[in-house]
């Protein structure tokens, strides 16, 4: 994980390596390396965890190897591209990793690619696919991914055929607009991983005011959940729903009222979703509906707390294998707070592990990762 600060507050570089046995013991070895200041985010590693890629605040790419023991080597420290990196997303081969631009398509937007050597040296192949705002990519079945964007490779927006007018708050009036206006893709399905071509667009919000800050794919491959996080639109928080299918992708529904989903971690048992809350200090598990009703998930409620309520979590990773699975690692102010999944929706807190003395601001976390 990176610490981001020094004890003046300052901008620090600091990144530090933890351990985690296979009882879920978290323990702090004192190894440290050096890459660029990076206050959020996910590591995004190789499938054999031998090489870690992290998107740094100034746009360039953090590379380091880890050997057997954990013992970390730095690759290049910060890697300027063709790309401003804001995130990463580990192809599932290994050999190439997606660079996401969340800028306008105009100043550089869009998805980048850049191929990993065996030594973790990167090639940068430069721009995939243009798009504004790319907030994550999500491999799907049928050679497909779904992009979470807006215009990606120049796609219009969606006409609006619905009843909604712009009303004087900023929200919609619900009003007679047949076909007026136009609302954004946030949700694209794009053959993969050539990005040539779009398959299909859905809107899940029903409006053109939400800012992607997360997303999830379950564990069927049914349904891609995307959190809103706009804190300028006037409309509360919320989760979009996508529905994949063997013939595309199409809006499911909204769960309202879901406090800055910062992060979005999907069970490897069930339909059930971990949602990090960084202002709410909250975690929430959203659930299939029990009723089957025209939205597909709802929300549950927040986790039963070990340890006190979170603070300030965001990133979230989950080990994927062996006797943790479905162990999610979040990150908060100045712990790592560690919560398992179980079958029929059940999602335990097991309360945080300290990274530092409180009164120690390198204690502070930013972007985390778990090896596969």
């Amino acid at each position: 994980m990176s610490h981001p600060f020094d004890q003046s507050q300052n901008a620090a570089s600091d990144f530090e390596v933890f351990a985690i046995d296979t009882s879920g013991a978290i323990t702090q070895p004192n190894v440290h390396l050096k890459l660029g200041p990076t206050t959020d985010g996910q590591i995004a590693f190789t499938p054999d965890g031998a090489i870690g890629i992290v998107a740094e605040d100034d746009g360039t790419l953090g590379v380091f190897r880890l050997d057997a023991t954990g013992a970390p080597t730095v690759v290049v420290a910060t890697l300027s591209g063709s790309y401003y990196a804001t995130s990463v997303v580990m192809d599932p081969s290994g050999a190439r990793a997606y660079i996401l631009d969340d800028q306008t398509v105009n100043n550089g937007g869009g998805v980048y690619t850049v191929s990993i050597a065996c030594d973790g040296t990167l090639t940068d192949n430069g721009l995939l696919a243009g798009a504004e705002l790319p907030a994550t990519v999500i491999p799907v079945s049928g050679g497909n991914a779904v992009v979470a964007a807006k215009n990606f490779l120049g796609t219009p927006p969606i006409v609006d055929a619905g009843p909604q007018n712009p009303a004087p708050d900023g929200g919609f009036d619900g009003g007679p607009d047949a076909g007026a206006g136009r609302i954004g893709n946030d949700a694209v399905l794009v053959q993969w991983p050539s990005a040539s071509k779009v398959v299909a667009t859905a809107n899940p919000f029903g409006d053109d005011l939400a800012i992607v800050s997360a997303a999830a794919l379950t564990q069927d491959g049914r349904y891609v959940l995307l959190g809103d996080n706009s804190q300028f639109s006037g409309v509360p928080n919320r989760v979009g729903i996508v529905r994949v299918g063997a013939a595309g992708i199409s809006a499911a529904g909204v769960v309202e009222n879901v406090n800055d989903p910062e992060a979005l971690v999907a069970s490897p048992f069930d339909d059930t979703v971990l949602v990090t809350s960084a202002f709410g200090n909250a975690l929430f598990v959203l659930g299939a509906s029990p009723d089957g009703g025209s939205v597909p998930f709802t929300l549950v409620g927040p986790v039963a707390y070990s340890g006190g309520a979170p603070q300030l979590p965001g990133p979230a990773v989950m080990i994927n294998r062996g006797g943790l699975l479905g162990r999610v690692l979040v990150a908060e102010n100045q712990a790592i707070r560690q919560v398992q999944f179980a079958k029929a929706g059940v999602v335990t807190d097991l309360g945080p592990t300290a990274t530092g003395d409180p009164n120690d601001l390198t204690s502070i976390v930013g972007a985390i990762g778990v090896q596969p």
